[in-house]
């Protein structure tokens, strides 16, 4: 017997129902396996991510325990007190520890990197806000002793080859220049201080910050010669009062809370040093 027209319809629908039926177990079936499949993707990214965070603070935590090693086993004979120039092994460490991103930052030009624009200490003084909005540099700069003349007696000298000084070469020429000109023999002569080389030492870990002069300052470290009798000094142990970093974040210490990621590892070993130094009224 011929079907209707309309039976005909019911039959197509009916069809048309089971293949879009079909379709959507279909589509559950896929969302369900791609939702397994970011989830999977999300644990293991966090347990990568929770592996990096155990061997950075590994590493963190190796790097300070040599420092606490040097500081409890360094003996300096009686001399050494009366030596003006006299500088705790401790600060080799404390430069052994900066080399890599001393180079990191004189090299930035050679590689096409985009050059380092400061270091980055200052932007760790510029952005944590401890209390009442202001920052660490807030703090710190209340601190800072000028470049006078009359406090040149009361500074010991920075040497270039010997001091963990951090510049920041940006421009090519400069860069380029300053090795040819500088240094004996050369046409600009043996490396020496002028008016435009300004820098601060950081107590009580001694390391050095350029403002200007990062060319010169960069061609004197490398090529070994050169001092500095003339530097603001800036004394951050105000800040171990209310900071402290176990390798990983740097922390709020009334609260524990996070005041920002640790983005050098070396800087904050160097930041816990200076914790220890001020306990053992030790400085550069």
């Amino acid at each position: 017997m011929t079907k209707s027209f309309l039976e005909k319809l019911m039959i197509i629908g009916r069809c048309i129902q089971e293949t879009f039926n079909e379709s959507e177990d279909e589509q559950e079936v896929f969302e369900l396996e791609y939702r397994k499949k970011i989830e999977k993707q999300k644990f293991l990214f966090e347990v990568e991510k929770q592996k990096e965070i155990e061997e950075q603070k590994l590493l963190f935590n190796n790097m300070f325990a040599r420092a606490i090693f040097i500081l409890e086993n360094a003996k300096p004979d009686e001399s050494a007190y009366s030596d003006p120039d006299y500088k705790h092994p401790i600060f080799s460490y404390i430069k052994v520890l900066g080399l890599s991103i001393q180079t990191k930052y004189i090299t930035n030009i050679i590689y096409g990197r985009a050059p380092q624009r400061g270091p980055e200490f200052i932007e760790f003084f510029n952005f944590f806000h401890l209390f009442n909005g202001q920052t660490l540099w807030d703090i710190v700069e209340k601190t800072k002793i000028p470049s006078l003349e009359e406090d040149v007696k009361l500074k010991k000298d920075v040497k270039l080859a010997r001091d963990l000084i951090l510049p920041c070469p940006w421009n090519h020429i400069k860069f380029t220049d300053a090795l040819i000109k500088i240094g004996q023999h050369n046409t600009s002569k043996a490396w020496k201080q002028d008016s435009n080389h300004d820098i601060y030492l950081m107590q009580p870990v001694g390391v050095c910050c350029v403002n200007s002069g990062n060319h010169s300052i960069m061609a004197g470290i490398v090529k070994g010669e050169g001092i500095i009798t003339k530097y603001e000094m800036i004394d951050i142990r105000p800040l171990y009062s209310l900071m402290y970093s176990d390798g990983v974040n740097y922390y709020r210490k009334a609260d524990d809370t996070i005041l920002e990621a640790v983005g050098n590892v070396e800087f904050a070993v160097i930041f816990e040093i200076g914790r220890k130094l001020n306990e053992l009224n030790i400085s550069w």
